[in-house]
């Protein structure tokens, strides 16, 4: 019994890592409500450094100028990137995977773990 309580949640946490799909940040108004993997470049933080329970934003370059993908992390959440400052990912290429939503057209992605997000240390896919 101990084995098969064992076995399901593993089976449940592998089956949702493994149904994560890579796309384009420019496709992301098309996977509402998935959970996806991407590579994009952070364009611009909104970072209230002194004010700890204010989110922070980052924009992510689309393909679309007048639109991008949104990554926020919540206010609650800031605790756990303390390694993080202003200039940990802007101009940089990250690698980020969670959920899309869509809030009022715009497309966004909570962090509430460090490990959502990294620099992109391989190259940038091809645009088809």
């Amino acid at each position: 019994m101990k084995k098969l309580l064992t076995f399901i949640p593993a089976v449940i946490f592998f089956t949702s890592l493994l149904s994560q799909t890579w796309i384009k940040s420019g496709d992301a108004t098309r996977h509402d409500g998935d959970t996806v993997s991407l590579i994009g470049l952070v364009t611009n933080i909104t970072y209230p450094a002194n004010q700890m329970d204010l989110p922070i934003s980052f924009n992510l370059k689309m393909n679309n100028p007048q639109r991008s993908l949104i990554l926020i992390i919540p206010g609650s959440d800031r605790f756990k990137f303390a390694s993080f400052t202003a200039d940990t990912y802007k101009d940089q290429y990250v690698r980020v995977t969670g959920r899309i939503e869509i809030n009022k057209g715009q497309p966004q992605i909570i962090l509430r773990a460090q490990s959502q997000i990294a620099i992109a240390r391989e190259a940038w896919p091809e645009e088809e």
